[in-house]
């Protein structure tokens, strides 16, 4: 792994639960910092209580009760957190979990599953900027429209800072050929100051192209505000390889890319 991405933010405690979309609300892929002793660095997790992050903001508490991790020969798998939620409660969805105490969940909302004059003015504030970002050397792609796939709105507050209300999208343009469609995918974290009408600006990217098949695609997984400590956006990096998890942290200075994990799949 590259040492540049591999800096873990030591705010988070030493652990980050990932839930799974659609999947129990009683595991969820478990995150941890480079550790010489996988073994020890399961077993210091085991106990650990964690409060349980939404979109809305907090949804229940639980401990960890398991660690488990199911690699074969041909595969690698991330390990598991088992979770084990207080007697009769009721436990929505959640999509990150972090150590009890630490974390205050950034409210999120799914531009592109609504409706409405403003998300759709967004929609094509987002799609202007993009076609604006520099490193645009593919001439395949050059006058094509670019699509917003997804946006998810939210706003986090930095020491020194006013207050970000930040967009995470990727947007997408295609060469529609029938053997091997090429497609490009920009991974974009946009911001500007809460509260007010002025441009949006790219604090963060990364272009990829390529066959459609193989390229990374990227999705808003969820963020967390850490106290007086930079805020960090999780995203969850998927192609054809497998996927893998990125931290996106929030400085006084902008936004760059903290920590990485391994791969998984085959």
């Amino acid at each position: 792994m590259d040492p540049a991405l591999a800096s873990w933010p030591s705010a988070l405690g030493g652990l980050l639960v990932v839930g799974t979309p659609g999947g129990s609300v009683r595991s969820g892929v478990l995150l941890l910092p480079d550790a010489p002793n996988e073994a020890e660095a399961f077993a210091a997790v085991r106990g650990s209580r964690v409060e349980l992050f939404g979109a809305t903001g907090r949804v229940g508490e639980a401990t960890i009760v398991a660690v488990e991790r199911a690699d074969t020969t041909e595969c690698v798998a991330w390990p598991m957190a088992r979770l084990q939620l207080p007697t009769n409660a009721a436990v929505g969805p959640w999509s990150l979990a972090a150590r009890t105490g630490i974390a205050v969940p950034m409210a999120s909302l799914d531009v592109t599953a609504m409706g409405g004059r403003d998300s759709a003015r967004l929609v094509v504030e987002l799609a202007r900027l993009a076609s604006g970002l520099p490193g645009d050397s593919n001439p395949s792609f050059r006058g094509l429209p670019m699509l917003v796939r997804t946006a998810v709105r939210t706003a986090v507050r930095v020491s020194g800072v006013p207050t970000r209300e930040v967009v995470v999208a990727e947007i997408v343009r295609r060469v529609g050929q029938e053997a091997t469609p090429l497609e490009e995918r920009i991974a974009l974290v946009a911001e500007r100051d809460s509260g007010t009408a002025t441009p949006w600006r790219a604090g963060w990217f990364v272009r990829t192209d390529g066959v459609e098949e193989s390229i990374e695609s990227s999705d808003f997984a969820g963020a967390l505000q850490l106290g007086a400590d930079p805020p960090i956006v999780v995203l969850q990096r998927e192609s054809a390889k497998g996927a893998r998890f990125e931290l996106l942290v929030r400085t006084a200075q902008g936004w760059e890319r903290r920590w990485t994990s391994a791969w998984s799949g085959c």
